[in-house]
C-alpha cells in the first residue's frame, strides 16, 4: 500500500499506529538487515529524514538517500512519478519521497513496493500527522477534545494532513489563520470551524477552550517569505499563561520561524518536544505494520 495522503489510511489503521501500547515494541531489539529503504528528498529535511533513517535501521532496513538536486535543468525534464516507479523495481523494499510539488497518487499505484510521502509540495505530510495524533493520544487522548489549529493554513502540508486526520475522531476543531492564509476547501472537514482573523485579540475565547493548540510554521518551502500575520499565528509564554488553561498542550511540527516562542520550551504547555521524540517511534510502528 502507498501512503500519499492521510486518507489512504482508515481509522482502525491509524488507531493501531498511535495507541499507547504496541506488541512488537515489547521485543525492544533491532532486526537484522533484510533490505533497503530508498529515500528521495528534493527538499531539505531534518526531523523527517533522521527519524525515517533511524526507524529503518531498527526495522532491519538500510536507508539509502538518493540525491536528485544536482543538474536541476535536466531533472526538471524528467517525470518524477515514473522515476519512482522505476526505482521500486530496483530492489528497495520501500520508498520515502519528499517533493517540491504535489505527487500524482494515481501514477504511483503500479509500484511494486510501498511508497510513503515525506511531504509533497503544499499538499500533505501524512506521517507527520500520525506523529501529531500519537503525541495527543499519549498525553490526554484525542476523543472529545477541543483542538485549535493555528497558522499558515494555505501552504502548510502538516496542518493539511492533521486537519483531515482529525475527521476520524470525535473532536471539535477550530482552525484560525491570518487573513490571506486561507485553507483550501479540499482540506476542510465537517467537524471543523475555519476563521480568518485580522489580529490576535480575536482569538482569546478560542484559545481559552482549547485542549491542544497546534501551531504550524508561517514560512514554507514553497513560500519562504514571511507575511505579517499580526500575531494571529504566534504564541509566547505570557500569552499562553493569559489565554490557555493549565492542562492545555502546544504542538508544533518544526522548524519554527518566530511563531513559537522559545520561552515556551519545557513549560507546562510544551508538548512539541515529546512530539519530536515520537517521530522515530511512530515510523518504527509504521514499518512493522507494512511488513508484518
Amino acid at each position: 500500500m502507498n501512503i500519499i495522503s492521510i486518507r489512504d489510511l482508515d481509522r482502525a489503521y491509524i488507531v493501531d499506529l498511535i495507541e499507547k501500547k504496541s506488541e512488537h515494541e515489547k521485543q525492544n531489539k533491532c532486526r537484522s538487515p533484510w533490505g533497503t529503504l530508498a529515500c528521495i528528498f528534493e527538499q531539505p529535511s531534518l526531523r523527517t529524514a533522521s527519524s525515517f533513517a533511524s526507524a529503518a535501521v531498527e526495522s532491519g532496513l538500510i536507508p539509502v538517500f538518493i540525491n536528485t538536486s544536482g543538474g536541476s535543468e535536466f531533472r526538471s525534464q524528467t517525470n518524477l512519478e515514473d522515476e519512482i516507479h522505476q526505482l521500486s523495481l530496483t530492489g528497495a523494499k520501500c520508498i520515502v519521497v519528499r517533493t517540491a510539488k504535489e505527487l500524482n497518487a494515481n501514477a504511483l499505484r503500479a509500484s511494486s513496493v510501498p511508497i510513503i510521502s515525506g511531504g509533497d509540495g503544499s499538499n500533505e505530510h501524512p506521517t507527520q500527522a500520525l506523529v501529531d495524533l500519537m503525541t495527543m493520544e499519549h498525553l490526554n487522548g484525542i476523543e472529545g477534545k477541543k483542538i485549535v489549529l493555528m497558522g499558515n493554513a494555505r501552504d502548510h502540508r502538516t496542518l493539511h494532513s492533521l486537519a483531515l486526520a482529525l475527521e476520524y475522531f470525535d473532536t471539535e476543531v477550530t482552525l484560525i489563520h491570518p487573513i490571506g492564509m486561507d485553507l483550501a476547501d479540499r482540506y476542510r472537514t465537517k467537524n471543523m470551524t475555519v476563521m480568518g482573523l485580522e489580529d490576535k485579540s480575536q482569538r482569546r475565547a478560542i484559545l481559552e477552550a482549547a485542549d491542544y493548540v497546534y501551531i504550524s510554521p508561517i514560512k514554507f518551502n514553497n513560500n519562504p517569505h514571511l507575511i505579517d500575520h499580526k500575531g494571529v499565528a504566534s504564541l509566547n509564554l505570557s500569552e499562553a499563561q493569559m489565554n490557555l488553561k493549565p492542562s492545555a498542550k502546544v504542538l508544533h511540527p518544526f522548524p519554527r520561524f518566530g511563531e513559537l516562542a522559545m520561552d515556551l520550551d519545557y513549560s507546562i504547555y510544551d508538548a512539541y518536544h515529546l512530539q519530536a521524540s515520537m517521530s522515530h517511534r511512530l515510523r518504527v510502528r509504521l514499518f512493522h505494520k507494512l511488513f508484518n
